[in-house]
């Protein structure tokens, strides 16, 4: 532990095989016009030159760690986060760059306005050499930042319905605001970030500058980058983080942010009701994923007699009406009858089961005609 006086803000970087673009990134943050800051460096276990070229620069106000093995950017973010000692903290990533005052704007959000927890902003998108680019070389909006502010339960309901918008590497949070958090779940490697948001706004305040602070760099090796993998693992990540929030919502959060049906709440059950038929009825890019989660909730509801009575008496809703959503939509049926991962039509056959037998069937006499003589 250093001896020095803590600094005002505590910057960390995780680092990960970015060799061509880490001295870059640290050169921007020793750049800043603000400088009472401490610079905290983790390398995950990078195979190519990242460690050696972070070595090479010798400001008194970086300190250094290096992993032996990867361990995820998640768990290199967190062990930076517990050497920090300032009061403020802002990341960022070790293939990006920040302009040159991006801590004096942030720090003067933050004091000018202490309802906020965090400050996030716009960025500049570059290329591999540092180039700018413009909207025809992205296959995105270049407004994928660029969001006007609204309260925290209105941010609540945007990133859970329509995903992030917020970007990491421009982040300025306060220090006891990040800890309320908890630490990133390094179970998730495309939205630790987002889950972070998420929980952030169910108890903070937050401002996204329109200023582009940070120029965030588009190359090959970009985490999330479009690949078949990265995009399965978003979507499973996504479902978990989006089940995980409205299971663990709290009343004055979920009512504010996506309204009541029938107010108001009489009971904790009423809640998980209220927040079961929100999941169900909802209609939107990502309603698959919130109808598995609201039938997940209101299969554990209808288990209780109590609960039955509510609804049916409360809301219109019974027995009959669950099965009519359980046979509504199912992600592992697709519009036409097909079941995933299998070219069986579930519609011509009298039950799944039945449907199972003659897949196991099928792969049993492929299986037989391809067997190799002993």
């Amino acid at each position: 532990m250093s001896n020095s006086p803590a600094p005002t803000v505590s910057v960390i970087m995780p680092s990960y095989n970015h060799a061509k673009y880490v001295a870059s990134a640290i050169s921007s943050i020793l750049n800043q016009t603000f400088s009472d800051f401490e610079l905290i460096v983790v390398d995950d276990g990078s195979a190519d030159d990242s460690a050696e070229i972070i070595r090479t620069f010798e400001d008194p106000r970086i300190r250094t760690m290096f992993f032996e093995k990867n361990k995820g950017a998640a768990a290199a973010t967190n062990k930076a986060i517990s050497l920090a000692r300032g009061n403020y903290i802002a990341l960022c990533n070790s293939d990006d760059r920040w302009v040159q005052n991006k801590l004096d704007v942030q720090l003067s959000i933050l004091k000018k306005q202490p309802e906020l927890v965090a400050t996030f902003s716009d960025v500049t998108w570059i290329d591999d050499q540092g180039v700018p680019l413009d909207k025809s070389q992205l296959s995105f909006s270049t407004k994928l930042f660029r969001r006007k502010n609204r309260s925290r339960h209105e941010w609540l309901h945007d990133l859970i319905l329509y995903g992030n918008c917020l970007c990491h590497p421009s982040i300025m949070i306060k220090r006891d605001s990040l800890n309320r958090t908890g630490p990133y779940d390094d179970r998730f490697r495309q939205l630790p970030d987002f889950q972070k948001w998420v929980a952030l706004v169910q108890f903070g305040e937050i401002f996204v500058s329109p200023e582009q602070l940070v120029e965030f760099r588009i190359h090959d090796s970009n985490t999330s980058a479009v690949k078949p993998d990265t995009s399965r693992r978003d979507a499973n990540e996504f479902r978990l983080i989006i089940r995980s929030a409205f299971f663990n919502m709290s009343a004055e959060n979920f009512s504010a942010s996506f309204g009541l049906k029938s107010p108001p709440l009489v009971s904790d059950e009423n809640l998980k009701i209220e927040k079961a038929l929100f999941l169900l009825s909802h209609k939107g890019r990502f309603e698959h994923v919130f109808r598995e989660a609201g039938l997940d909730l209101m299969h554990g509801i209808l288990a209780s007699a109590e609960a039955r009575l509510l609804l049916s008496s409360k809301y219109d809703y019974d027995i009959n009406s669950f099965y009519s959503d359980m046979g509504a939509s199912s992600p592992w049926v697709d519009d036409t009858g097909f079941s995933v991962g299998g070219k069986v039509n579930l519609t011509t056959v009298p039950t799944r089961r039945l449907a199972g037998q003659i897949l196991r069937r099928g792969l049993k006499f492929l299986e037989s005609q391809t067997r190799l003589p002993k």
